[in-house]
């Protein structure tokens, strides 16, 4: 299901990062070469910022789905007493931890 989903956002998402790059780069030469008008000042600055809290909200959620399963080792292991259990669910447990240590993540083409 994750390769789906990241099959499917990837083109979206290098686009994305790649368009709200290079506007804040835009917006932040804008805002420097300008001559000194306050209101021009203003403007790129908003600009900025919109573009800024854009990206932040197209990378939160992946942010969010890495740290999630990383969790699910840590979790596994050190709030089940697995070790008091029949062998059966200790392997399946066992199996659940080596899974984890590959954590998900959605990419951008190659960047993650």
């Amino acid at each position: 299901v994750v390769n789906d989903i990241n099959n499917l956002l990837t083109p979206i998402l290098f686009i994305q990062l790649l368009t709200s790059g290079i506007e804040i780069c835009l917006s932040g030469y804008a805002m420097l070469d300008n001559g000194g008008a306050v209101i021009d000042i203003m403007k790129f600055t908003t600009h900025f910022i919109s573009m800024a809290v854009e990206l932040l909200l197209w990378c939160w959620p992946g942010e969010i789905l890495v740290h999630e399963s990383e969790e699910v080792g840590h979790v596994i292991y050190f709030n089940i007493p697995w070790y008091n259990l029949p062998p059966i669910y200790r392997r399946h447990l066992c199996l659940m931890i080596v899974r984890a240590q590959q954590y998900c993540s959605i990419t951008a083409l190659t960047f993650k």
